[in-house]
């Protein structure tokens, strides 16, 4: 694991941003839940994906999170692998890092956020359980 941003991150078309987001989390958490470490891991600590392992892509040490919670209803009828995931809710105040909009398949409100700091676990809730098997 990296502990802080590679050169040029967080890019200069980023600003702080306050408000309240959403996330895809963990599977396992039911609503009322604290999110944990795996909500939050960077595109290149994870296994497998477009960023895994590219420590040094601007791209692959921002979070995901979505400005409007219908992106991530709707994209539960498009992408199965969503199905499997709680939605949380996390405020972030213009403190807590950078952030960009990238409009993604998933959704056009869908950000992403360079914390500060760099290894910031923020503190979300979960507001809905995975969908039904």
């Amino acid at each position: 694991m990296i502990v802080d941003f590679p050169q040029g991150c967080p890019p200069d078309d980023t600003f702080p941003m306050e408000g309240d987001f959403f996330v895809l989390a963990e599977g396992n958490l039911k609503p009322g839940d604290a999110t944990g470490r795996m909500t939050w891991q960077r595109p290149y600590e994870k296994r497998t994906g477009d960023y895994a392992g590219q420590t040094s892509n601007i791209d692959a040490n921002a979070l995901s999170v979505f400005k409007d919670v219908g992106d991530l209803y709707r994209a539960r009828d498009i992408a199965p692998w969503t199905r499997r995931k709680a939605i949380a809710e996390v405020s972030v105040g213009q403190e807590d890092g950078w952030l960009k909009h990238t409009p993604a398949d998933l959704g056009d409100s869908h950000h992403d956020w360079w914390t500060d700091p760099y290894d910031l676990i923020p503190a979300a809730t979960v507001i809905e359980a995975k969908c039904s098997e």
